[in-house]
């Protein structure tokens, strides 16, 4: 994900704040785990199981005129708080990150076989 991040900002697509949605947004584990490697502050959905049926709301409401465009409708959004980065945890993973980046390419092949194989025997697996 921090890759992710890391292309858009290369390619000049500003992020502005990073929003949290769905299953994942339920842990403050891992919002923690993300708000350090990505070094910023992340807002929480206030139901974030339930985003996605909210997003096609509120682009149906813009579709019928109930808003008059996406920017009225975004502001129907609540957040149910906010979770900075640990300072420890992103000086970690700002040493690590080089290294993650420098493997990743090496390994990206090898990847890709794995998941092949993996596929290739998934039927032939003794099932207990």
């Amino acid at each position: 994900l921090k890759s992710i991040l890391d292309v858009m900002s290369e390619q000049g697509i500003g992020t502005g704040k990073l929003r949290m949605i769905g299953g994942g947004a339920k842990s403050g584990l891992w919002l923690e785990i993300l708000a350090s490697v990505f070094g910023r502050t992340l807002r929480t959905a206030r139901h974030p199981g339930q985003s996605t049926s909210l997003g096609a709301a509120l682009i149906a409401g813009v579709a019928v005129k109930a808003f008059s465009d996406y920017h009225e409708a975004a502001r129907r959004v609540r957040f149910a708080g906010e979770t900075a980065p640990n300072d420890a945890w992103s000086r970690e993973y700002r040493i690590f990150h080089p290294y993650y980046a420098s493997l990743y390419p090496v390994l990206k092949d090898s990847y890709r076989r794995l998941a092949e194989l993996s596929a290739e025997t998934a039927g032939s697996r003794i099932r207990a």
